[in-house]
């Protein structure tokens, strides 16, 4: 099982995302950030939730559920908060996975 640092790094290599990147767009510095992924520190509950939304995934997944996404709710909400992020092919991809 992957600690939190793990699935952040895990998720910047999906999104080809920078520490930098992560750090700018999650209000947390890219020394944090670095700290985060080595396991040398563990966000506070803020900062978890900010680095969550910007790569596209919740608390909890970063936390180790394996579960990501649980209920029709909760993916409605990752998709509204990620769907300028998408690509013309992933949402294709998508469409294509709700059609079938």
């Amino acid at each position: 099982m992957k600690n939190v640092g793990g699935r952040i790094e895990e998720l910047l290599k999906e999104k080809n995302m920078t520490q930098r990147e992560l750090a700018e767009r999650s209000c947390t510095s890219e020394s944090a950030i670095s700290h985060y992924i080595k396991g040398d520190r563990t966000p506070n509950s803020s900062t978890l939730s900010n680095i969550a939304t910007v790569l596209g995934t919740t608390s909890s997944f970063l936390l180790g559920d394996e579960n990501e996404v649980t209920t029709f709710a909760e993916t409605k909400r990752i998709l509204a908060r990620n769907a300028a992020n998408l690509s013309k092919e992933e949402k294709l991809e998508l469409i294509s996975l709700l059609m079938s």
